[in-house]
């Protein structure tokens, strides 16, 4: 009886370190887990950053085109009144 149950306490006690070996498993793979999504949620906030600065650059472009839309009109309008001073006079 007593070498049945020094076996049954081994293989009792075998089971107890397989589960921990297996709980520690689990565990490091969480932590990988949440160090991947860590880095995930990292370069989405970069691509956020990225996409906001280009659209700021894209706003800035527009702006400049449309000032230059407007210069090149008004300097157009300039040329053309002088020449038409130049071809009345």
């Amino acid at each position: 009886t007593i070498a049945e149950v020094n076996e049954i306490s081994a293989t009792i006690a075998a089971a107890i370190e397989e589960q921990g070996a297996a709980t520690h498993e689990i565990s490091r793979a969480i932590q990988q887990a949440s160090l991947g999504a860590s880095q995930v949620a990292s370069g989405a906030d970069g691509v956020h950053r990225a996409a906001d600065e280009t659209g700021a650059s894209a706003t800035a472009v527009g702006t400049a085109a449309g000032q230059m839309v407007e210069n090149v009109a008004d300097l157009r309008d300039r040329v053309s009144r002088f020449l038409d001073g130049l071809r009345q006079g």
